[in-house]
């Protein structure tokens, strides 16, 4: 993901902005297994 890293890179100094970068990271990972994991079972489904 491009704009965890981005924000992350644009104030790194900042605990807070690294915290909501972080949170930021692990929200779009659980997004991301959330939507392969429904995109495998849907196929599985329709096959």
């Amino acid at each position: 993901m491009v704009l965890p890293r981005f924000s992350s890179r644009v104030c790194q100094r900042s605990d807070s902005c690294r915290y909501a970068a972080l949170f930021l990271r692990a929200l779009f990972c659980s997004i991301d297994l959330y939507l392969c994991f429904g995109t495998s079972t849907m196929l599985f489904w329709l096959l």
